[in-house]
C-alpha cells in the first residue's frame, strides 16, 4: 500500500509569542524588571549616602532605557547580548587549524 504524504506548509513572519512592540516581548519585559529592581537597589543606596533624588531617577530610566535597548530582538531574533554573547565565544574558539599536505608530512620526518 502505497503511503501518500501530504506537504506541510509553514507560513512565514508570524510571531509564535506576543510581542509589546516589535522584538519586546514578556521574557523581555522579565529581563527589564529584573534590572530595574537591581537598578532600584543601587539607586537606594546612592539616595541614603548622598540624599539626592536626581541621581536615583536618572540612575532607574537611563538602566531601563539601556536593559530595553539591549534587549529588544532585531529581525534574526538577537538581542545586543546575544550578539556580544556569540562574539565572546568565537573569540574562545580555535581559528589556526595546522594543516600538512601527505607530501610534506613525509618530507618533514626525513630531516628527523
Amino acid at each position: 500500500m502505497e503511503e501518500q504524504r501530504e506537504t506541510l506548509y509553514i507560513p512565514t513572519n508570524i510571531k509564535t509569542r506576543q510581542e509589546f512592540f516589535s522584538g519586546y516581548g514578556f521574557m523581555e519585559l522579565m529581563k527589564t524588571l529584573v534590572a530595574t529592581a537591581i537598578s532600584l537597589i543601587i539607586g537606594l543606596m546612592i539616595y541614603a549616602k548622598n540624599q539626592d533624588i536626581s541621581a536615583v531617577v536618572l540612575i532607574v530610566i537611563i538602566s531601563i532605557a539601556a536593559t530595553v535597548v539591549c534587549v529588544s530582538k532585531d529581525r534574526n531574533n538577537q538581542s545586543m547580548v546575544d550578539y556580544v554573547s556569540n562574539m565572546m565565544k568565537f573569540s574562545r574558539e580555535q581559528k589556526i587549524y595546522p594543516y600538512i599536505r601527505k607530501e610534506d608530512v613525509y618530507s618533514v620526518y626525513e630531516h628527523i
